[in-house]
């Protein structure tokens, strides 16, 4: 059995024995590990089916009542995704749009709910673009 890479890979250049996006460290392992079902005919319902069992995979065997690790990532993408956009729209610094997105996704961990989603996304995005803190 052969256990050496496929290609090889040479400094500076990307790594082609991976597939898929790159691993993200404001996500949950189960967001990055998801399994992406490309389009085609009948594929809905089993898209459907697989965002249903992950979402409800990180509370298996659990009693108790605590926000789901699935619904916080959708709600970090949703966060992130108009943060994109607003920092496109006042042509930010993508460093600020990075760090707008750490703070964001460290208060989204340690909070139970998120009250006043928007004002938070510019909390974080005002905070970032001033240099401050996380707002924990």
């Amino acid at each position: 059995m052969n256990e050496t890479s496929a290609f090889r890979k040479f400094e500076g250049e990307e790594d082609k024995n991976h597939h898929g996006p790159a691993h993200n460290d404001l996500f949950s392992s189960s967001h990055n590990l998801r399994t992406a079902i490309a389009g085609g005919r009948g594929t809905d319902t089993l898209r459907r089916t697989a965002d249903y069992v992950e979402m409800n995979l990180s509370q298996f065997g659990k009693d108790e009542r605590r926000t789901r690790i699935g619904y916080k990532d959708q709600q970090k993408k949703k966060a992130f995704d108009k943060m994109k956009h607003l920092s496109s729209s006042l042509n930010l610094h993508d460093t600020v749009l990075d760090k707008a997105q750490v703070m964001f996704s460290g208060y989204r961990n340690a909070m139970e709910h998120v009250h006043q989603f928007p004002a938070v996304i510019a909390a974080c995005v005002i905070s970032a673009w001033r240099g401050n803190m996380p707002l924990h």
